[in-house]
């Protein structure tokens, strides 16, 4: 019960926020290599202009190529810096919900692993004083108890 809980409170959520970054980390690479495309554009134009080609049409083509690859490279840049400050922010209201679920998992887990402890607990009879004390006899009684289950080996 806690498992399936902690599964679809904790463990998917988190799981879905994780599964973004290899997307995120595709759009990096991809906008890295666009840079590479309009850096070797842009070499190509100067080098044209600094020397100029026997054909003419040369330079234009590459003015042309360097502008399309300074345009492709300008869209993903912006897309990603509008969006990834979005993603890094909605990370803590996305996963309070999650965190809060895990310690409310955790409190019941808990609360139930005491109350299943407190009544295996020996116990105590009251003796004259009022105080607590264990009667001899019982606790005899129950360590004879305990040795006959044959998981406690002491038969």
């Amino acid at each position: 019960m806690q498992d399936e809980q902690c599964r679809e409170t904790v463990l998917n959520p988190i799981g879905r926020y994780c599964a973004l970054f290899p997307e995120v980390n595709e759009a990096i690479r991809k906008r890295h290599n666009k840079l590479l495309d309009y850096d070797s554009a842009r070499s190509k134009v100067r080098k044209l202009t600094e020397k100029p080609s026997d054909d003419p049409s040369k330079l234009p083509r590459a003015e042309m190529n360097m502008r399309q690859s300074q345009e492709v490279y300008d869209a993903l840049n912006s897309q990603l810096v509008a969006e990834l400050p979005k993603l890094v922010d909605l990370r803590v209201p996305y996963l309070d919900p999650s965190f809060e679920a895990l310690v409310k998992l955790q409190h019941r887990f808990s609360s139930e692993s005491h109350e299943r402890l407190q009544a295996l607990r020996i116990p105590a009879a009251s003796d004259n004083t009022g105080g607590a004390r264990q009667s001899d006899g019982d606790l005899a009684q129950i360590m004879q108890e305990m040795r006959e289950l044959s998981i406690c080996g002491l038969n």
